[in-house]
Order: structure tokens, then C-alpha cells, then sequence
């Protein structure tokens, strides 16, 4: 869905695509982490055990809906082609710009109707993006 912003700028929005603060993004970031590694020593563990995990260590409370929203991202970016499943079902969707990871740099799409626009879209870290 393209939007434009009170800037008057455009942008592509994934729709469902969770908008992480910088603290959830975080929280996102470190448990794909563990989870990469938990698939590095073959004892693959659950994202939302490794989310439970780790904010307990970390004396982290987060309600349902936060859960909720971390676990949609964090299965988007360890599934299929992750966030860029979103723009490839998408026929107007020319090129995918992935410059860089975190909130601070998004994945930019070229649409074949308005050009290139800013995505809500973005990676955790660079193993997503391999």
C-alpha cells in the first residue's frame, strides 16, 4: 500500500508489518540472534521460547500485543524471503534496495507507478539479508 506522509513524502507500507521501537528492535535483533545460533548447533528452538527466555533473563516484561507484534517480525525474517516476500507478490514492484540493517535503514522499492519509495520494512542484521 502506498501512503503519503504529512511530509508529503511517499512510502511503501507493508501492511501488518509491525512498527518495532528501537527497544523492541533490539529485543528482536538479539533473540533472531540466538535463534540463528540455536539452528548453527542443530538444536533449532522456538522463537517465542527464545523471546520468553530471553526477557526473563533480562527482567523484561512485555504485554500480549508487543509479544505478538515482535513474534510476526522476527517469523517474517526467518521464513522464505522474509520481508521481501511482501514486495514480490507485488507485480508493480520493479527493483528491492536493501542499503544496510535496523530501523535507520529500510528496504527501499522501486514501484513502477510513483518510483522509488521508502519501505516500514528493514532487516535485523546482515545474516538476514544473506
Amino acid at each position: 500500500m502506498i501512503a503519503e506522509l504529512r511530509s508529503n513524502e511517499r512510502c511503501y507500507l507493508v501492511k501488518d508489518f509491525p512498527t518495532l521501537s528501537p527497544q523492541e528492535e533490539e529485543i528482536a535483533r538479539r533473540v533472531f540472534e540466538e535463534f540463528l545460533e540455536s539452528k548453527k548447533s542443530k538444536k533449532v528452538l522456538d522463537l517465542k521460547k527464545i523471546l520468553e527466555n530471553y526477557c526473563e533473563k533480562n527482567f523484561l516484561e512485555l504485554d500480549f500485543e508487543q509479544q505478538d507484534y515482535i513474534l510476526f517480525a522476527l517469523k517474517s525474517f526467518s521464513s522464505g524471503f522474509g520481508v521481501l516476500d511482501n514486495f514480490l507478490s507485488n507485480q508493480n514492484i520493479e527493483e528491492i534496495a536493501v542499503i544496510g540493517t535496523g530501523l535507520q535503514k529500510p528496504v527501499f522499492v522501486y514501484e513502477k507507478n510513483f518510483g522509488w519509495l521508502k519501505t516500514n520494512a528493514f532487516y535485523l542484521n546482515e545474516q538476514e539479508v544473506i
